[in-house]
């Protein structure tokens, strides 16, 4: 069974439940963080190895609440060149 490309509407509710901090309230977008949160989750239940590339605190720590690793794009950049 393949992931699937945007998570269920009651994760997303799971995650801003737990972490409201990750949609300010005066954006005036749509923004990404809950919804990157509540698909990772559901791949990490799903028993995919997940890691989410993030230099946000908030976004950080909402994935470390859940269990999910991260890691900065500096350190995407030093694992892809090896450096």
């Amino acid at each position: 069974m393949s992931p699937k490309p945007s998570p269920d509407p009651e994760t997303i509710k799971e995650v801003l439940g737990s972490h409201p901090e990750l949609v300010e309230g005066d954006a005036r977008f749509d923004q990404a963080d809950p919804y990157v949160v509540a698909l990772a989750l559901e791949h990490a239940r799903s028993s995919y190895s997940v890691t989410v590339i993030a230099d946000d605190d908030a976004l950080r720590t909402a994935c470390d609440s859940f269990g999910i690793p991260t890691m900065s794009s500096a350190e995407l950049v030093e694992l892809v060149l090896g450096a």
